[in-house]
């Protein structure tokens, strides 16, 4: 049973893929992988304000938070996504403090999940 404030809901994402589990695992790492490689992309470009970039990389950020039923991060996500889009600088600084919380979020408890199934 998932924990309600637990941002990985395991066995509802199990459940919603049809039982498999070699699947939901395989999301649950890349989300984990890209989390680290497009995030640190998007800070640089956030820093950089090089809205191009940061359009896409938050756009395809928000797209896999959302397959996954990351609902926390799709809003901040989008927001950054339309800011680049729109070349608006408001509040992307804030919006990136946001993302980069929940990853360290997701990351503890993507972690944390690993070690106790020991095969994700």
């Amino acid at each position: 049973m998932t924990a309600p404030d637990t941002m990985i809901r395991y066995d509802d994402l199990v459940a919603k893929f049809m039982n498999d589990k070699e699947y939901v695992d395989d999301k649950l790492a890349s989300f984990a992988r890209d989390l680290r490689e497009k995030g640190d992309e998007l800070e640089r470009a956030v820093a950089e304000r090089r809205f191009e970039k940061i359009a896409l990389m938050a756009h395809s950020l928000s797209g896999e938070a959302r397959l996954l039923g990351m609902d926390a991060f799709v809003e901040p996500l989008r927001t950054l996504s339309q800011g680049g889009l729109h070349d608006d600088p408001t509040g992307l600084d804030g919006l990136m403090d946001r993302v980069r919380a929940l990853r360290d979020r997701y990351w503890a408890e993507y972690e944390a999940l690993v070690r106790r199934s020991g095969d994700l």
